[in-house]
């Protein structure tokens, strides 16, 4: 049995030459694959921070909150929410479960999906609704000019469609916190609410 003499090339490679080439590609791979991950998530928040903040900022200018307000909330919610949904996309196309395209299309079909309505935090009558007898109880009033608008002068309007108070109108007042409301705009929220949409006082 001849033996190659040692100055001599070898015909194949040692093992461990090559090792340490594929293990740094291998990191190179994954260390890329990182910063691709985070590249789209910084464009995911950017994007979802643009638009959380228009949105917050039209929230803002048609409630009391105003508009800077509204638009930074809404920057700070669009991010938060465009981070989770680039995670949670990431981990669901790492599942092993679906393939990566049926994963998209469900994740497509929730969000094209109607809304179910949450729950709202703030009900303290236990998410319950008036009976129509309840509601039939509740006083009923005309608007007059002296009660369309306040000491200032400025016309008042119902806090549910967000709409002035015209003199004829029919209106009803809450009996414990005496706020007024458009007749159709406060039954629509009492049939499902069982409390003031302003003090949430139940009723």
């Amino acid at each position: 049995m001849d033996m190659p003499p040692s100055g001599s090339p070898s015909s194949a490679p040692e093992p461990c030459q090559w090792a340490g080439a594929a293990g740094l590609g291998a990191a190179a791979c994954g260390i890329a694959g990182r910063v691709l991950c985070a590249v789209a998530t910084c464009v995911f928040a950017a994007v979802g921070s643009l638009v959380g903040a228009v949105t917050g900022s039209m929230i803002g200018l048609a409630t009391e909150s105003g508009m800077l307000r509204g638009a930074g909330i809404g920057a700070i919610s669009g991010a938060v929410f465009s981070i989770e949904v680039a995670e949670a996309s990431r981990d669901l196309w790492h599942s092993g479960g679906d393939s990566g395209v049926w994963t998209v299309l469900n994740m497509i079909s929730a969000i094209s999906s109607p809304f179910a309505e949450t729950s709202d935090l703030f009900e303290t009558a236990g998410g319950r609704g008036l009976p129509a007898e309840a509601l039939r109880r509740l006083p009923e009033m005309e608007i007059a000019a002296d009660s369309a608008v306040d000491a200032a002068g400025e016309a008042l309007c119902c806090s549910v469609c967000l709409q002035d108070f015209r003199v004829g109108e029919p209106a009803r007042r809450l009996p414990g916190c005496r706020h007024v409301f458009h007749v159709p705009c406060i039954d629509c929220w009492l049939v499902r609410h069982g409390s003031c949409p302003l003090c949430r006082r139940d009723i």
